[in-house]
């Protein structure tokens, strides 16, 4: 059946004064200063005299995006949400190390969850609410000066919801009422302009490190800790381990801590000597002679995998049933797109994988 031409016109006309109007709209929202046009003074705009902003039906309210700027690197502390308490804590000193105020947050409540749900579309997955929760319930808890804090969230430009965690962060602080908070999207692919953030290669080049090495302490510790003879001590091998970590990664492979610590007396420590001397402490470590116990693999989403409070603390449970629990390495996650390309190109003749990996 042909189109009717009347009707298609009087689409395209009625499509054209939307736009039109959520030009005008995002323009008002950017000034940021409560300005009206002359048509919502008088009333007689195009939504029977209802005034655009807040209650607007568009996106138009939350167009406006606060960039974290360089003169903020200096005054500013940049915020994350916890993902993977053993790995950001060395992805913490990776940061700091390239000249930033950086907190990671410990923990995640069930008051950040309610925050969460508060602030974001119930439709959004579970790690989105916590993320967002989290970062919004330590504005609004008065953790940090709301006027000298940027919030900082990971982007992979991939097709999950994670991609979407900028704009809802962005939304949520709006609604919460600190549209001057900028959020840095750190990410390889530019999906977010931050001119006062950037990640450089060297500082790229420690965070793989960083993550390594946390793969490396998460799996001698959990492959030891079912079986210590003296109870607490594969968790405080572990702790000293991660100064030492965050201390090289802070001051170019030097450790205070490693040099004073009695077992180790080895202040210099560059990459290859710390992945040795990491797996020779915890074979070390006095085990009980038992039988290797039932082994239960963790699986699933990235944050609920690696997160204790998003999975009601799954290893310690796994543990507390006399079995050992096996938790895949982030590198291996980081390292799935280039094996499935290639396993695509062996098996199936799609594309080709690009870069040399080992």
């Amino acid at each position: 059946m042909a189109a009717n031409p009347k009707l298609t016109e009087r689409m395209r006309e009625a499509s054209k004064r939307a736009a039109k109007r959520d030009i005008e709209a995002a323009r008002l929202a950017a000034l940021g200063d409560g300005t009206t046009s002359d048509a919502e003074k008088t009333g007689k705009s195009a939504g029977n005299g209802r005034t655009k902003g807040h209650n607007n039906a568009t996106m138009s309210r939350y167009a406006h995006r606060e960039k974290f700027v360089k003169d903020m690197k200096k005054n500013y502390t940049i915020v994350a949400p916890q993902m993977s308490p053993i790995h950001l804590s060395l992805v913490e000193s990776v940061i700091r190390s390239g000249g930033y105020k950086f907190d990671v947050l410990k923990h995640a409540s069930r008051a950040d969850v309610e925050t969460g749900l508060k602030y974001v579309n119930n439709d959004a997955c579970y790690p989105a609410i916590m993320v967002i929760g989290q970062l919004i319930d330590a504005i609004l808890e008065g953790k940090y000066d709301p006027d000298h804090v940027a919030l900082a969230i990971t982007q992979t430009g991939g097709m999950c919801r994670a991609t979407n965690y900028f704009g809802l962060i962005r939304k949520a602080l709006i609604d919460a009422g600190y549209p001057q908070i900028p959020i840095i999207a750190i990410s390889t692919q530019g999906l977010e302009d931050n001119p006062g953030f950037k990640a450089t290669v060297p500082m790229l080049h420690r965070a793989v490190k960083a993550l390594i090495l946390g793969d490396l302490l998460m799996k001698c510790l959990y492959r030891v800790r079912p079986y210590e003879v003296e109870k607490g001590s594969a968790n405080r091998l572990y702790e000293q381990w991660d100064t030492i970590v965050r201390e090289t990664i802070e001051h170019h492979g030097y450790s205070k801590t490693g040099a004073k610590t009695p077992w180790l007396k080895k202040g210099w420590l560059p990459y290859p000597t710390l992945a040795k001397e990491i797996v020779k402490s915890f074979d070390a470590l006095p085990l009980k002679d038992i039988p290797r116990k039932v082994r239960v693999g963790v699986v699933g989403e990235i944050l609920v995998k690696y997160q204790p409070d998003a999975n009601n603390h799954v290893v310690d449970v796994i543990e507390s049933q006399d079995c050992e629990a096996v938790v895949p390495g982030i590198m291996e996650f980081m390292t799935t797109k280039p094996y499935i390309t290639d396993w695509n190109e062996h098996n199936l003749g799609m594309g080709g994988n690009q870069f040399a990996y080992a």
